[in-house]
């Protein structure tokens, strides 16, 4: 269909909360298998999530886009390893129309609350505004980096300065720094992308952080390698796991704090730390905590820039914030024009700012330490509400699309095995979900992830972000999964309810995404170019890591 009627009395067969990339894979996922009768609720008034909000100067993604791309959709267009903020958005742009996603997007719907009625089985979503939907499953699509986190400190409100969030960048751009002085809060992802443009034009930067983070340098491949791998499907899927290989092999095993691994990787961020010339500074920037403890980051420009004589660091704390500045934890006053908070998002609980009620009036995680979810995609008492990057599944080494893919195809599969047993509904088994949470304590008990007691990885002592596995034992498990064992179907379908889904027919062929069969078949013919292209990659990317 290529209209949804979105009435207060219709009831969709979807609604998924959100337009990033999460939301975009589900509404392919679905249109795959002919279910079209489903609305995406968008908040902004453009789609993108994270990719539209964060405008800020440097933006990228630190993941290769050989990995930060979908299996079935690659950025055959754009040749970069690390691509920017603007680039990522065209992308997911590119994605959602060449899918006729976007004619499913109700822009500016705000969702409040979500309400579980267990007589019709059918969720009841509120939008800012006084709008409602109906629909038999939600899908939350919001991802982690949502809401900015900004530390309440004492007196930020008496600040005469402009002060904002990196995700509340807006329009700004270099000029608008020139010749200031500017405070970053903050040394992650964001932070580390931020600060060296604003050092080339600040008259002055001052740096605070909390914990130096684990920091590597990218591993940069020549323009005609990256051509490579743009145009040539298979190159480019060897390329990408051979990223994920290297993801599994060394990163994930130094998270498991095998020996070798927190060696090398050490190795390799002392290498690139070592750009800082000045040892009081490089001091400062140095890790003094297992690798994986912290998310590990990218960057050949950071340690440069902090380097220069118009940057100074400090790691002492903040005491309060004045009329013209910051006050430091020993009373020093630094003088600053604006304040730039890079201090991530809050990312517990999940749908931050919703109410969500489920079967007998439960509310979502209220009285629990912290969020759960069975494998990170549904939580008992909540029956058709399933999470995309939900709880449990945040990565410390690979790529979000590895989570969101299998997710979404399970996702639909529920949907399906609802349908053919001929019921309403379905809910994962509180005992199913309990063994999930046990084994998840269990072996995060020996990752590094455990380290930092107050990390947003962790809520009241127990890990609630992080998968614990390998992308290969998520992705096996989400596939392998027992609708029988380990989820209950209720709400029997009456006759004139049984058509609720479709089914693939030969009308919506064009849709399904093409299978690795399909992507080979189309390359047959370069096989003699790009066997010789595979073998030059892997050496050229072997040789950049043994360097680095």
């Amino acid at each position: 269909r290529s209209m949804v009627e979105d009435d207060a009395t219709t009831i969709l067969d979807a609604i998924i909360i959100g337009s990033g990339l999460g939301g975009i894979c589900q509404a392919i996922k679905l249109k795959e298998r002919n279910i079209h009768h489903f609305l995406i609720l968008e908040k902004e008034n453009d789609l993108g999530g994270t990719w539209r909000d964060n405008t800020y100067l440097g933006a990228e993604c630190d993941v290769p886009i050989a990995l930060y791309s979908y299996s079935f959709a690659s950025a055959d267009r754009h040749y970069e390893t690390f691509l920017g903020q603007k680039a990522v958005l065209d992308y997911i742009r590119e994605v959602s129309d060449k899918y006729r996603v976007t004619e499913h997007i109700r822009y500016g719907a705000n969702v409040e609350g979500l309400s579980f009625d267990e007589d019709s089985c059918i969720w009841n979503v509120r939008v800012s505004g006084g709008g409602k939907y109906r629909a038999r499953f939600v899908i939350s699509a919001v991802g982690q980096l949502h809401h900015p986190k900004i530390p309440d400190f004492p007196g930020a409100n008496q600040f005469q300065g402009e002060a904002f969030h990196t995700a509340r960048f807006g329009s700004r751009n270099i000029d608008h720094f020139v010749g200031k002085r500017v405070a970053v809060i903050g040394n992650g992802a964001s932070g580390i992308q931020i600060i060296p443009p604003l050092q080339k034009v600040c008259k002055e930067l001052h740096v605070y952080q909390r914990t130096p983070s684990y920091i590597f340098p990218k591993v940069r491949l020549s323009r005609a390698e990256e051509k490579i791998i743009a145009d040539f499907p298979i190159v480019r899927r060897a390329a990408r796991e051979f990223l994920r290989m290297f993801a599994e092999g060394a990163l994930y095993a130094a998270i498991k704090g095998e020996a070798w691994a927190q060696f090398a990787l050490k190795k390799i961020c002392d290498t690139n730390r070592s750009k800082v010339k000045d040892p009081e500074k490089r001091d400062k920037l140095h890790p003094r905590y297992p690798v994986g403890a912290k998310r590990t980051l990218f960057s050949d420009d950071f340690y440069p820039a902090v380097d220069k004589s118009n940057v100074f660091l400090h790691e002492d704390g903040i005491k309060e914030i004045c009329e013209m500045g910051i006050v430091n934890s020993d009373g020093s006053r630094i003088e600053v024009d604006t304040i730039i908070y890079a201090t991530g998002f809050i990312t517990n609980p999940l749908l931050h700012g919703m109410t969500v009620t489920g079967r007998s009036d439960k509310v979502l995680w209220k009285n629990e330490k912290g969020m759960r979810a069975y494998l990170g995609v549904a939580t008992s008492g909540f029956p058709n509400l399933f999470f995309l990057y939900g709880p449990h599944t945040n990565t410390g080494h690979a790529s979000v699309i590895d989570f969101l893919e299998p997710q979404s195809d399970f996702v639909t599969n529920a949907m399906y095995h609802v349908k053919e047993h001929g019921y309403k509904s379905i809910e994962v088994q509180e005992s199913a979900e309990n063994e999930f949470l046990n084994h998840v304590e269990q072996v995060a008990k020996n990752l590094t992830f455990s380290v930092f007691k107050n990390s947003n990885y962790m809520s009241n002592g127990r890990l609630v972000n992080n998968w614990v596995g390998t992308i290969g034992e998520h992705v096996a498990s989400l596939y392998r999964i027992d609708f029988g064992d380990d989820f209950t179907l209720g709400g029997k379908m009456t006759h004139e309810e049984e058509g609720i889904l479709g089914r693939m027919n030969e009308e919506e062929v064009s849709q399904k995404i093409p299978s690795l069969k399909d992507i080979m078949f189309a390359s047959l013919v370069r096989i003699p170019v790009y066997t010789v292209m595979l073998a030059s990659q892997f050496v050229r990317i072997s040789f950049s890591l043994i360097r680095n």
